[in-house]
């Protein structure tokens, strides 16, 4: 059986590999540009109805982890929007951060150039393309740049670290205990852990091995379903195959019920359940009634996310995905970076269209 260093050296094209590496410095690079491009952008000091984040992909799933963060510690809401479109009531007490990583992102730049005709305050993370340059002559908007010449989806932890420090200084969130160094310090002693290439017995790589083959399906409770779901997209993209994903307790409401039942592909199903340590008594009761009794697979496996808080379950989370997709886009023979369908789309897209 060929190693995983042996796979990466014949499949990976693009060097996925020395992105999931940078992760750590992705991140606190993400929190002082964020912060160094906000100091003097005095308009922001102002009360805020709450956040509209716009982006697609990649992009879009800092949007969806910074909502579930307003929901769980917040004081003001958040609304991730995938869609080319702005809200008829969003007015100008609404902030817009619109993110895209290449700046080219079609149906961002279309609800940005709405944004432009309301004359509504934005924000753009992005590497620059059309957006930031569109965005020249707007009153209200700064642009947060982020690194640009690699995959979108490599991005992540840049991108949600922008977002969770714009998050901050709007007052969405609160402050952070934690200083940007310590916790690059942390994160580089996880990635050291989930590197399977250094470390191909590691837990990752064991778990690559076993579901590889497998139709995957996740379960997570609702304060991490924006991480199932991004694990999901990971593994769409970089492996080239399915994942199923419910959410507790909603799917105790309707999915249960076909777990639970004699279906052929249930024995087949490799499940992985999100999880984290900081869950209320009901929620936890959920979760291992779900486990011991709901889903009647042999097939199953718990994935603890850690962290002093909710954004550092989230990065962590991320490290796991970001290794485990990779993972398994080796073992499937895929190229990581390779995404065909993707750019045939947009060269379909941005042809004359009869």
């Amino acid at each position: 059986m060929p190693t995983f260093t042996e796979l990466a050296k014949n499949l990976d094209s693009e060097d996925m590999l020395q992105w999931l590496r940078h992760f750590p410095e992705d991140v606190k690079r993400g929190e002082q540009r964020t912060r160094d491009n906000l100091a003097d952008a005095t308009w922001l000091n102002k009360k805020w109805r709450g956040l509209v984040c716009l982006g697609m992909g990649g992009s879009g799933s800092g949007g969806d982890h910074l909502a579930q963060l307003a929901i769980e510690e917040g004081n003001l809401p958040v609304i991730s929007l995938h869609d080319m479109r702005i809200p008829e009531w969003i007015d100008d007490d609404w902030l817009i951060v619109a993110t895209s990583h290449s700046g080219m992102t079609q149906e961002v730049i279309d609800a940005t150039q709405q944004v432009i005709e309301r004359k509504l305050p934005i924000i753009a993370i992005t590497s620059g393309g059309t957006l930031e340059s569109m965005l020249k002559g707007v009153t209200q908007h700064q642009i947060i740049p982020i690194e640009g010449s690699r995959p979108p989806r490599t991005c992540f932890g840049e991108i949600l670290a922008c977002m969770v420090t714009l998050g901050r200084h709007t007052g969405v969130l609160g402050d952070d205990s934690t200083t940007s160094e310590e916790r690059r310090v942390w994160l580089s002693q996880e990635m050291e852990k989930h590197d399977l290439v250094k470390n191909g017995r590691n837990d990752v790589a064991s778990l690559a091995r076993t579901i590889a083959g497998a139709p995957i399906a996740t379960l997570a409770p609702t304060s991490l379903a924006p991480t199932a779901y991004r694990f999901r997209c990971q593994v769409n993209e970089n492996a080239g195959t399915f994942v199923r994903n419910a959410v507790l307790p909603e799917a105790h409401h309707n999915e249960i019920v076909a777990w639970g039942e004699v279906n052929d592909d249930v024995p087949q199903q490799a499940v992985l359940f999100f999880e984290q340590t900081e869950l209320s008594t009901v929620m936890q009761q959920r979760m291992s009634w779900t486990i011991e009794k709901g889903v009647r697979t042999p097939c199953m496996w718990r994935l603890l996310l850690e962290g002093n808080t909710q954004y550092d379950r989230y990065l962590h989370g991320a490290i796991i995905s970001d290794w485990l997709s990779f993972a398994i886009a080796l073992l499937r023979g895929k190229d990581p970076s390779a995404i065909d369908p993707i750019l045939e789309l947009k060269a379909y897209l941005n042809s004359e269209i009869p």
